[in-house]
């Protein structure tokens, strides 16, 4: 489904109706297939919600998924985005300037993610961030953390405890720009 502001993402090995925005599982990674959707959906959609059909998702990839999406603010039901298998989350949210939440549930898991580089890049409205390990968001595979809180300007909270890093994992100008970040890294 899609209006003017907000779209539900689907899950799928096959199109949906025209005009559905959908993530193809068949090529292990996630991308945008708009499918008939004219318009440029990444700087006018100000609403995402990720639909049951993702708890089935499987792929490697989701590096970039929303990436530049400036006018993003909400994404709903993002727990039923199914990571298990992700490898790859790097730029995932990056320079979404208006994202002003995020809330992991369920099916949300970083266990085999390798690189989560520029991840959180440029989220300058987000305020408060809960990445902990009873989240699902568990490190202990991750090499390259390289500027993923950079520039969120506004972060003034961030709950990271339970990570378990590498030593060895590259984590250069990790927190650059986080000028409001003095209130609380757990």
């Amino acid at each position: 489904n899609t209006s003017e502001n907000t779209a539900t993402l689907m899950c799928s090995n096959s199109a949906p109706e025209s005009g559905i925005p959908y993530f193809d599982s068949s090529i292990n990674t996630m991308g945008w297939k708009p499918n008939g959707y004219t318009g440029d959906i990444a700087s006018s959609c100000t609403k995402i919600t990720i639909d049951t059909s993702c708890q089935e998702f499987d792929g490697q990839y989701i590096s970039t998924l929303f990436q530049s999406w400036t006018s993003l603010t909400t994404i709903e039901n993002i727990g039923n985005l199914n990571t298990s298998s992700v490898q790859s989350m790097s730029r995932m949210f990056c320079d979404c300037s208006s994202l002003t939440a995020l809330t992991f549930g369920s099916y949300w898991s970083t266990a085999n993610v390798e690189d989560m580089e520029y991840m959180f890049y440029g989220c300058s409205s987000l305020t408060t961030l809960d990445l902990s390990y009873s989240k699902g968001w568990s490190t202990s595979e991750v090499v390259d953390m390289d500027y993923m809180f950079s520039g969120c300007s506004n972060l003034e909270t961030l709950n990271i405890s339970g990570w378990n890093t590498p030593s060895y994992c590259h984590r250069d100008n990790m927190f650059s720009g986080c000028v409001k970040l003095y209130k609380s890294v757990t």
